[in-house]
């Protein structure tokens, strides 16, 4: 199916939203999670309910309803989930992210989601303080949950940071949730870590602070409305409902209006009718709370816990940017998190890090990280558009560069055996004036009729390269090196310009050095097969000899010994011409031997996989984060199948629909592609497989094509 949307959801603590991007021209929406008309119900609080069976087992609803039985604060790390004393947190937590994402796609029908089959992907975040293992489980759990793979998951406070992004200056962003306060520091678009300093100070302390003081008031009714109620749950066998749960629920959304309302918590009071409301039991009184005390006395503790957090945060920052030579002076804060509602927390930033310093709050706290989310993945989408051509350009140039690989594989042994015989001091003495006669034991003369003088010249030549290419071959890995460096060069020419460009589109950087294949780290295979050119060849060498000295001038200048071979000591002595004669000839013979130490394939698959690696890791450099299971590599690959030309051949058309035979190189899935009919302008075509016929496709076109087209041809472009 044609991929058209890019979704993330941010299951919060305190409330959960879900974003929505469309790929094709990147608008952004809010998605409904319940099916309201204003965009500012689409949310919905992280609690889910359960409904007991007559097992004693749990079906669970977002609906609230009487006898209903809620559960909350369930996020954690799935190790705690799995502890004995979480296992029904476990349970619910399960429960509302399958029902959530069932939400969203009941009440978003653009999504389709046929099974493995879906218009859409889907991406999370999660607190920026977990660790990778627990970042990895919980996007395992997520993908349990839904039955479907999640594409990756980042960091809340990451996720914050992309929606409100800017290219330059440092950042800090502070994301104020319901459990935890997480910080993401960026300096020019790239981040310093200090993800160690996010805490379990949120917001949820404030309903737990009040909780408390209710419960250790001398004059509170807490303790009897508590046992009341616990015995009426018992008696009314709604065992599956807490009474602690939902009176701390009740006390957050009491919490929540105040703040909406009054800005303030002073003056706090609370009434809780849970027997009536809960259960229907009239009569009973209800929980209450009346605190004739100002907010800073109220929150007194946990005011001072959190503004030691900034504290923290700031000597933190003070110490990176010293380390960097960072002026710190230029620091922005995005204030976000849905409790970033709370008035003293402005307050108490500005307190820590100076009044003057530049602060933003985001005017939809509760949407920053879901749409930061799929702003992050419409990033990195591109990044997938934008490179998957290159790769392809790569893939589709290796082949035409296989005469020009050889050329440079052969020109490079040819170049290094050249220069290491020619500059070699016995060669160098050989072609002198000064080379004195000598003799060589010959114990296998080539030539049964004319054994002779010049013949044993050559010989004798041969015999001095052998040496030197003894030690050619040992230092063949020079040779390596040096048919690296121009294959090297050779790619470079080629893709440079295109991921230049690239980059400077995805990331508006400036890229000055890209270096794509980083080394011979595996490439080229060591040369086992010793290539050089000497005894062994000796047939071709002599015939390459006298054909450049020619039949005339070799019988003239050398001495007739009869029909019979001859062995024994043969002078090698012969005049510097006839020497630099042989010398050139041998060098001839080097030039025209195409030397190929090994497979071409092999070389070529290598480059292909290093080339794409390294054009990976060279993006992945300048992604602004690294999320929990996303794989560049993968994705590019995947948008390379799309890429991937085919030819079929149609076997019915009538109108707009036409039906081709399916073949090698066809898209498995639905897309949308570009085709061209022999005689016709490019298409656009939908396409979509035949019930029942695998071997067929439907291609559904932008125009109709006459039936005189049938058993002609279809090609993707």
């Amino acid at each position: 199916m044609v991929l058209k949307y890019l979704v993330g959801i941010d299951f919060g603590h305190g409330e959960t939203t879900a974003s929505c991007i469309n790929v094709a021209d990147g608008s952004l929406q809010h998605l409904r999670i319940k099916d309201a008309d204003k965009e500012d119900l689409f949310k919905i609080s992280s609690a889910v309910y359960k409904i007991p069976r007559k097992d004693k087992s749990y079906d669970y609803t977002l609906e609230r309803k009487d006898g209903y039985g809620i559960c909350i604060s369930f996020k954690t790390t799935v190790d705690n989930l799995r502890k004995t004393s979480h296992l029904q947190d476990k349970e619910a937590f399960e429960n509302f992210i399958r029902l959530v994402y069932k939400a969203i796609k009941d009440n978003n029908s653009f999504l389709e989601d046929n099974g493995s089959d879906s218009n859409f992907l889907i991406y999370i975040a999660s607190p920026t303080k977990w660790s990778k293992r627990e970042k990895a489980e919980y996007k395992e759990f997520v993908e349990k949950a839904i039955g479907r793979k999640i594409g990756w998951l980042i960091n809340e406070s990451d996720a914050a940071y992309y929606h409100k992004k800017e290219y330059g200056g440092l950042t800090l962003v502070v994301d104020f949730g319901s459990s935890t306060i997480d910080f993401t520091l960026m300096y020019n678009g790239k981040k310093i870590d200090i993800d160690d300093l996010s805490n379990r100070l949120g917001a949820e302390r404030v309903e737990n602070n009040l909780l408390e003081i209710y419960r250790n008031d001398k004059n509170s009714n807490y303790a009897e409305i508590t046992r009341i109620s616990s015995d009426n749950v018992r008696n009314t066998k709604n065992n599956h409902i807490s009474v602690y749960e939902e009176t701390l629920f009740s006390l957050r959304e009491q919490k929540e209006t105040f703040y909406t309302k009054y800005k303030s918590l002073s003056n706090f009071y609370w009434d809780f009718e849970f027997n009536w409301i809960i259960l229907g039991i009239d009569g009973v009184d209800p929980f209450r709370i009346r605190l004739k005390k100002k907010e800073e006395e109220i929150l007194r503790d946990y005011m001072e816990s959190v503004s030691s957090l900034f504290s923290e945060v700031k000597e933190r920052i003070d110490k990176e940017c010293k380390d960097r030579n960072i002026d710190v002076s230029q620091l922005r804060l995005i204030l976000t998190g849905g409790a970033s509602r709370m008035p003293w927390v402005r307050s108490s930033l500005l307190k820590v890090f100076g009044e003057n310093t530049r602060l933003t709050k985001d005017d939809r706290p509760e949407y920053i990280v879901s749409d930061g989310i799929v702003n992050y993945a419409y990033a990195l989408y591109q990044v997938r558009k934008e490179i998957a051509p290159i790769v392809n350009d790569l893939k589709d140039w290796l082949p035409e560069l296989e005469d020009e690989m050889h050329q440079i594989i052969s020109g490079v042994c040819q170049d290094i055996c050249l220069k290491e015989i020619q500059q070699d001091k016995a060669i160098i003495s050989y072609l002198s004036n000064e080379f004195q006669d000598d003799t060589v034991i010959d114990t296998d003369p080539r030539n049964s009729y004319y054994h002779n003088y010049y013949k044993s010249s050559i010989k004798g030549f041969v015999r001095i390269v052998d040496g030197i290419n003894k030690r050619i071959y040992k230092n063949r890995k020079d040779i390596n090196e040096e048919i690296f460096k121009r294959l090297n060069e050779r790619i470079h020419e080629e893709l440079d310009p295109m991921l230049r460009k690239s980059m400077l589109r995805l990331f508006h950087v400036e890229v000055s050095a890209l270096n794509l294949l980083r080394g011979n780290q595996g490439i080229l295979p060591l040369i086992q097969d010793n290539f050089t050119i000497g005894s062994d060849k000796l047939d071709e060498i002599t015939d390459c000899c006298l054909e450049r000295v020619g039949w005339c001038s070799w019988f003239n200048v050398n001495t007739l010994y009869g029909d019979e071979s001859h062995e024994g000591t043969i002078r090698k002595d012969r005049g510097p011409n006839d020497r630099n004669r042989i010398a050139r000839a041998y060098y001839d013979f080097i030039r025209e031997t195409e030397f190929a130490p090994y497979s071409i394939g092999t070389i070529k698959d290598n480059i292909y996989n290093y080339v794409l690696d390294n054009i990976v890791s060279t993006v992945k450099d300048h992604l602004t984060f690294d999320p929990c299971g996303y794989d560049m590599k993968a994705e590019i690959l995947s948008e390379l199948e799309r890429l991937r030309p085919f030819t079929a051949r149609i076997t019915s058309c009538e109108g707009k629909c036409v039906v081709v035979q399916r073949m090698e190189g066809m898209p498995k899935e639905e897309d949308t592609i570009e085709v061209e009919a022999e005689g016709l302008p490019a298409l656009t075509a939908l396409i979509k497989n035949v019930p029942s016929m695998n071997e067929w496709i439907r291609l559904t076109l932008d125009t109709e094509i006459p039936e005189a087209y049938l058993g002609g041809t279809v090609r993707k472009i």
